[in-house]
């Protein structure tokens, strides 16, 4: 099996590869993963939590984003903002809020730490994921120890890639939680 670092640098370069096709990839995966999670049959008012893409090094998320705020279920859409080197929190989403962009280009909402809350469902970002529940991030640990933290809250972790960033097996560490689904452009894998 590859290393982590190994399936990185090959998931980087498939990702790169896809800068034509990039975005209609990523609608057609929106609209799967949307479809998806309406039949999870969540209530009105779940809180979803739902990552904010890095250009270029992830699938593109706002298509998703623009199917779930017009959903009838009314979703709580949560994001989530980097607190420091290790920890993230998630915030209600409202594109017209006092924001920043991080380092990482990413837009994030400047509420008050008290305003953080735990998202019942997550999307979840990665670099690699595998259809057993693997996923492998981009090394900074931040959603594992977000998983670690808030396991019983969170309800099903969803893996949302390009279909090019699913390889036949990742490495997973013992701290690893694996995804309860996969949703790319071509399917969704319930694990």
């Amino acid at each position: 099996m590859q290393t982590k670092t190994e399936i990185r640098s090959a998931a980087r370069t498939r990702i790169k590869s896809l800068t034509d096709r990039g975005d209609e990839l990523a609608r057609t995966a929106a609209r799967k993963a949307y479809d998806f999670i309406e039949r999870l049959d969540l209530e009105s008012g779940t809180l979803l939590g739902l990552f904010l893409s890095m250009k270029g090094k992830e699938i593109e998320t706002a298509p998703l984003m623009a199917l779930l705020k017009d959903s009838p279920r009314r979703y709580r859409i949560l994001v989530p903002r980097v607190e420091d080197e290790t920890t993230i929190n998630f915030y209600p989403y409202d594109d017209a809020a006092p924001h920043r962009i991080s380092e990482y280009g990413i837009w994030e909402p400047l509420a008050p730490v008290s305003e953080a809350v735990v998202p019942e469902v997550i999307v979840v970002p990665g670099l690699a994921f595998d259809r057993k529940g693997g996923r492998v991030g981009h090394g900074k640990g931040y959603y594992d120890r977000y998983f670690s933290r808030y396991k019983d809250v969170i309800g099903m972790r969803i893996a949302f890639a390009y279909e090019a960033q699913v390889f036949d097996e990742v490495p997973m560490d013992d701290f690893d939680l694996p995804m309860h689904a996969l949703v790319t452009d071509r399917s969704v894998t319930i694990i």
